[in-house]
C-alpha cells in the first residue's frame, strides 16, 4: 500500500502529432500519427496513408508488402513514380528523396487530399505545380548542436537560427529544407519555423529581418525588435548591418546620405 503522505508522479507520453484532418491514431499503439507518413514513429506500425488500415502480413494473409502494391482495404496504390526522375516513391510522401521534387498534398483550390503526383487535382481539375527543393547540408553535428552549410553562399550557421547569417536564406531547423520567406510551416516535415512578431503578434518566419505584416525591423537571430540605427541587437548581441532601403548599399549609423545612390536620410 502506498504512503498517503507521498505524491506520486505519473509521466504521460505526449503525442508527436496533434489531432487534425491529416492525422489518425496508430492502429497498434494509439499514438497520434500523420496519414502521409504511413508508419508510426512510436511503434513502427505500417499503415495505409489513404485510409489508415494496418498493413500487417499476419492480419491480412493475402497481402504481402513486397509483392502487392495496393492497400487491401481501400485499394490505394502504395507507391507512385516521381514525375521528375521516375523514382518509386511511397504514397503520401511529401518529397522525392532522389531528385528533391516537392509534391502537393492539399489542393490549393479545393483542399482535397492528394497522395500521388498528378498534374491536375482529381477533384476540381486545378493544375498542381511541382517544384524542386534543396536542403542545407550538415557541416558538423555534436550533441544538440548542428552546423549547416548554406548551399547558396557556403556560409556556416547553426540550424536553430533558421536562416543563413550571410545571405539570409531560410532553412527548416528540423529537416534543413530551404524555405521561402513566406513559409511559416515547413512543407516537408511540418515544423513550425516561425515566432510571433513583438509588434503585431503575427507569426514571422525564423531568420527574417522584417515583419512582412507590420514592417517592424527585427533581429534575424532572436526576433527582437530593433531600431533603424541599431548596429547590435540589445537582446542577444547580434551585430546588425544597416542598408539603404533604396539600393541596398551597406551604411554606417552616422551616414546621412547613401554613398551608392545618394538617398538622403533624416
Amino acid at each position: 500500500m502506498s504512503d498517503p503522505g507521498k505524491v506520486e508522479l505519473v509521466l504521460l507520453r505526449r503525442d508527436p502529432v496533434e489531432e487534425g484532418p491529416d492525422t489518425l491514431r496508430c492502429p497498434a499503439c494509439g499514438t497520434g500519427v500523420s496519414y502521409n507518413d504511413g508508419i508510426c514513429s512510436a511503434c513502427g506500425q505500417i499503415y495505409c496513408p489513404g485510409c489508415g488500415h494496418p498493413l500487417d502480413d499476419d492480419e491480412d494473409e493475402d497481402w504481402e508488402s513486397e509483392d502487392d502494391e495496393s492497400c487491401p482495404s481501400c485499394g490505394l496504390a502504395l507507391s507512385f513514380l516521381c514525375p521528375g526522375c521516375g523514382f518509386a516513391v511511397a504514397a503520401g510522401s511529401k518529397l522525392c528523396p532522389e531528385c528533391g521534387v516537392l509534391f502537393v498534398r492539399r489542393c490549393p483550390a479545393c483542399d482535397a487530399r492528394i497522395l500521388d503526383a498528378p498534374e491536375h487535382c482529381p477533384d476540381c481539375g486545378q493544375f498542381l505545380e511541382l517544384e524542386r527543393r534543396t536542403f542545407a547540408t550538415v557541416f558538423a553535428a555534436e550533441m544538440n548542436l548542428v552546423i549547416l552549410k548554406c548551399p547558396l553562399c557556403a556560409a556556416k550557421y547553426g540550424s536553430e537560427l533558421g536562416a543563413c547569417q550571410e545571405c539570409g536564406q531560410r532553412s527548416c531547423p528540423q529537416c534543413y529544407l530551404l524555405l521561402k520567406d513566406e513559409e511559416i510551416d515547413c512543407p516537408h516535415c511540418g515544423f513550425h519555423a516561425g515566432r510571433p512578431c513583438p509588434g503585431c503578434k503575427n507569426d514571422v518566419g525564423l531568420g527574417l529581418a522584417e515583419c512582412p505584416n507590420c514592417r517592424l525591423s527585427l533581429c534575424p537571430t532572436c526576433g527582437n525588435a530593433v531600431g533603424e540605427n541599431d548596429t547590435r541587437c540589445r537582446a542577444c548581441g547580434t551585430e546588425l548591418e544597416l542598408c539603404c532601403p533604396r539600393c541596398g548599399e551597406e551604411l554606417t549609423a552616422e551616414m546621412i546620405k547613401c554613398p551608392g545612390c545618394g538617398e538622403q536620410f533624416e
